[in-house]
């Protein structure tokens, strides 16, 4: 199963300014350490019920989102089968980059094995 863990969200414009000053080497590193420790979190974030990934000290990392376009019900149904606590056996991570219109979303692609 594929999915992504958003670790920060830009808008496109101010993406395309910052990116060639980014030194993404340093941050994909900072990150690979705390996903491999990590597990699942049912939380909420800004009032809205989320499913996101924390470090083994509790602190986000990211929200999980789905590799590519899916229906609202669809995407419902993948974040509702990861439970609360559950630890991803990780067989893949690379560095993303997912356009969303006005935004971006930057973080890991993530392949796990359930």
């Amino acid at each position: 199963m594929k999915i992504f863990i958003e670790v920060e969200s830009e808008d496109s414009a101010d993406y395309m300014i910052d990116d060639y000053n980014q030194d993404i080497e340093k941050e994909q590193d900072q990150y690979k350490e705390r996903i491999l420790n990590s597990k699942v979190s049912i939380t909420s974030v800004k009032g809205k019920p989320s499913t996101i990934l924390v470090d083994k000290e509790d602190k986000k990392i990211g929200l999980i989102y789905p590799t590519e376009l899916m229906e609202i019900g669809e995407f419902i149904a993948l974040v509702r089968q990861f439970k609360d606590g559950e630890v991803f056996d990780i067989t893949s991570m690379r560095y993303e980059v997912q356009d969303r219109l006005m935004r971006v979303g930057i973080g890991f692609g993530l392949e796990i094995n359930r």
